[in-house]
C-alpha cells in the first residue's frame, strides 16, 4: 500500500500497518460525520507515528465540513432575511394593489356616475342659458314699455300742470265776477230804496204824482228782479268757484300722483336696467358654465378611462405581487426544510453564528404567520401560543453561556418574544373570527415586536459575539 506524496511525479510512500487504535479513531471520525456531530473533538492515538498525517487530514476534513455547513447556514440566514423582506413587501404591495384596484373600481363607478350627472348638468346649463336669453329679451322689452310709460307720465304731469293753471285763472275770473255781482246787488238795493222814496213823494203829490208812482213801482220791481238775479248769479258763481276749487284740488292731486307715478316708473326703469345688467352677467356666466361643464364632461370621461386603465394595471400588479409572494413562500418552505436538516447537525458554531441562526429561526417562524394572513398556510392559535416550543424559544430557554445570559439585551429579549407569540395568537383568532381589520391592526404591532427581537439579537451580535 502506498501514499502519493508529490505533484507531477509518481513517488509513493509505503504506509505502515494499521493497528486497532487507528481503526478505532477512523471509525469514531466517520461516526461523528455520519451523525452530523462536529462539536465532539477527536483525540489522536498515542502511537500515531507515521499515521499522524492521516489523522490530521481526517480532522481537517471534519473542520472543513463543519465550516461548509456553517456557511450554508449563514447563507440560509441571508436568504431567509431577504425572502422575509421581499415577502413582506410583496404581500403589502399585493394587498395595497388589491385595495387600490377595489378603490379604483369604486372610483370608476363614481366617475361614471359623475359623468352621467355632468352630461345632465350640461343639458340643464344649456337649457338655463336659453331661458336666460329669453328672460333677457323680455326684460329689455319691459324696460322699453316702462320708458314709454315714464314719458307718458311726464307728459301727463305737464298737461295737469297746465290744467291747474287754467283752473286757477278761472277761479280768479269767478272772483272778479263775484265782485261785479256785489256791485250790481248794491245798485239794485239803492234802486229799490230810490223807488221807495219816489213812491212816497208821488203819494204826497196826489193825483199829479200817480204816473210817477207807476214808474216808481216798475223801478222797484226791476230793482227787486235785478237783486234776485244777482243773488242767483252769485249762488251759481259760488257753486262754480266751489267746483273749481275741488277741480283744483283734484288736479293738484293728479299732478302729485303723476309725479309719484313718474318717480316710480323711473325707479322701476333703473331697477329693471340693473336686473338687465344682472341677467346679462348671469347669461354670460351660464354660457361659461355650460362650456365648462361640457369640457368637464369630456375630462371626466377621459378620467374614467384613465382610472379604468390604472385599475387594470393595479390588478396586474396585484397578480404579479401575488406570484412573487408564492415564489417567496416556496423559497421559505425550502429554507425551512434546509434549516431543519441543519438543526439535526451538531455544528461547532461561534456565538455570532448562533445568534444569526436565532434570527433565521425567528424570521422563518414569523413568515408562517404572514403566510397565514395571505391565505397560504394554515395555523391555529394553539400552534403559536407557547414561546418555549419554537426554535428561538428552545435556544433561549436552554442557553447556558453566562456571557450571553447575563447580558442586558439577552434578558430583554424574553418580553418582545412573548409578545410576538401572543400577538400571533390574537391575529390568527381574529382572522378566523372574520375580524380582518383587527388582524391587520395587530399585524402592525407584530411587526414592531418582531423588529424588537431582531434588534436585540443584532445588539448581542455587536456587543457579545465580536468580543468573544
Amino acid at each position: 500500500m502506498g501514499l502519493f506524496t508529490g505533484k507531477g511525479t509518481r513517488t509513493y510512500q509505503t504506509l505502515p500497518a494499521v493497528d486497532s487504535a487507528t481503526l478505532t479513531f477512523i471509525e469514531e471520525a466517520l461516526s461523528t460525520v455520519h451523525k452530523g456531530d462536529f462539536r465532539e473533538s477527536l483525540s489522536f492515538p498515542e502511537s500515531s507515528g507515521p499515521l499522524e498525517g492521516i489523522y490530521k487530514g481526517i480532522q481537517s476534513c471534519r473542520e472543513r465540513m463543519n465550516k461548509l455547513f456553517i456557511e450554508v447556514a449563514l447563507a440560509l440566514s441571508q436568504i431567509v432575511n431577504f425572502a422575509a423582506r421581499v415577502n413582506l413587501f410583496a404581500g403589502e404591495m399585493a394587498s395595497a394593489a388589491a385595495d387600490q384596484a377595489e378603490q379604483l373600481q369604486e372610483a370608476t363607478a363614481a366617475v361614471e356616475e359623475i359623468a352621467a350627472n355632468t352630461d345632465d348638468l350640461a343639458n340643464r346649463a344649456a337649457a338655463l342659458a336659453q331661458q336666460g336669453q329669453k328672460g333677457q329679451k323680455i326684460l329689455a322689452a319691459n324696460i322699453q314699455v316702462i320708458r314709454a310709460a315714464l314719458e307718458e307720465f311726464m307728459n301727463l304731469k305737464q298737461e295737469m300742470a297746465k290744467l291747474s293753471d287754467r283752473v286757477q285763472a278761472w277761479q280768479q275770473q269767478a272772483e272778479a265776477a263775484r265782485q261785479i255781482i256785489t256791485v250790481i246787488s248794491n245798485i239794485a238795493s239803492q234802486t229799490r230804496l230810490l223807488a221807495f222814496n219816489a213812491s212816497i213823494e208821488a203819494a204826497r203829490a196826489g193825483t199829479a204824482g200817480r204816473t210817477f208812482t207807476v214808474v216808481a213801482e216798475e223801478v222797484k220791481k226791476l230793482a227787486e228782479a235785478t237783486a234776485g238775479a244777482a243773488v242767483d248769479i252769485d249762488a251759481r258763481i259760488n257753486a262754480m268757484v266751489s267746483t273749481a276749487e275741488e277741480a283744483t284740488a283734484m288736479v293738484h292731486n293728479a299732478v302729485q300722483a303723476a309725479g309719484r307715478g313718474a318717480g316710480l316708473a323711473e325707479d322701476a326703469n333703473g331697477r329693471l336696467e340693473e336686473m338687465l345688467a344682472v341677467f346679462e352677467g348671469i347669461n354670460a356666466a351660464t354660457q361659461h358654465i355650460s362650456t365648462g361643464v361640457e369640457e368637464t364632461a369630456s375630462t371626466v370621461e377621459e378620467l374614467a378611462n384613465t382610472i379604468s386603465n390604472i385599475a387594470a394595471l393595479a390588478d396586474r400588479v396585484a397578480d404579479d405581487a401575488g406570484r412573487t409572494v408564492d415564489q417567496v413562500v416556496s423559497v421559505t418552505h425550502q429554507a425551512e426544510d434546509l434549516r431543519r436538516s441543519l438543526g439535526r447537525l451538531r455544528l461547532n458554531l461561534s456565538t455570532w453564528d448562533l445568534l444569526e441562526l436565532a434570527k433565521t429561526d425567528h424570521l422563518l417562524w414569523i413568515q408562517r404567520v404572514y403566510n397565514f394572513l395571505q391565505g397560504r398556510e394554515k395555523l391555529t392559535p394553539e400552534a403559536v401560543l407557547s414561546p418555549y416550543e419554537c426554535r428561538l424559544g428552545r435556544w433561549y430557554h436552554s442557553e447556558q453561556d453566562p456571557v450571553l445570559t447575563n447580558h442586558r439585551a439577552f434578558k430583554q429579549l424574553d418580553e418582545p418574544h412573548r409578545q410576538v407569540h401572543d400577538l400571533a395568537r390574537q391575529i390568527i383568532q381574529a382572522a378566523r373570527d372574520g375580524h380582518r381589520d383587527t388582524a391587520d391592526r395587530l399585524q402592525e404591532q407584530l411587526k414592531q415586536a418582531s423588529g424588537r427581537v431582531i434588534e436585540l439579537l443584532e445588539q448581542l451580535q455587536r456587543e457579545v459575539a465580536v468580543k468573544k
